[in-house]
């Protein structure tokens, strides 16, 4: 069998052969080229894929550090706030005991008054001390109440605009 084969390629011409051996060379290359472009085409889209991942990273990078800046910003402002509500409650408190001494003082009788008129302004400023008091220890606390809901208003409308801020960024994507 193996003769007859030698004996059938002795037949056909080194023109034949060659042209053979040429295509099969072309045919092998053409194959290596494309298998190489998919390689380079796989290759390019996953660097395009990376570098728009890589982008989106450091837009969101950019949001949360300006998120965490207003954050911090927002803290410092309430802290400020609640810092002067402090101060102002505090001198609040400070006027509610001058008008109370102021009251007390008004309370006791004068040398000059005398009887029953000295008596009734007695019982007067007792119950007009209670009135201011009363009505100075509400306003005191209708004041902390006001400060307290200020401030968390103030942290709400930071907050809300905070979304609002971050909002086209994780609607982009």
């Amino acid at each position: 069998m193996i003769r007859a084969l030698l004996g059938l390629a002795g037949r056909v011409p080194l023109t034949a052969w060659v042209i053979a051996a040429l295509l099969a060379w072309g045919g092998w290359n053409r194959w290596q080229a494309q298998r190489h472009e998919v390689a380079a085409t796989a290759a390019a889209a996953s660097a395009q894929s990376h570098a728009e991942a890589t982008s989106h990273e450091r837009q969101a990078r950019e949001v949360e550090q300006k998120a965490a800046k207003a954050a911090k910003e927002q803290a410092d402002a309430n802290d400020r706030l609640r810092k002067r509500d402090a101060a102002a409650a505090a001198g609040a408190r400070a006027e509610l005991d001058r008008l109370r001494g102021d009251l007390a003082a008004a309370a006791e009788p004068g040398a000059a008054a005398s009887g029953a008129a000295a008596a009734g302004r007695a019982d007067g400023a007792a119950g007009a001390r209670v009135v201011v008091g009363s009505c100075a220890a509400t306003a005191l606390e209708v004041a902390e109440a006001a400060d307290d809901a200020e401030r968390k208003l103030i942290g709400l409308q930071a907050y809300v605009g905070q979304l609002l801020e971050a909002l086209p960024a994780c609607v982009a994507r």
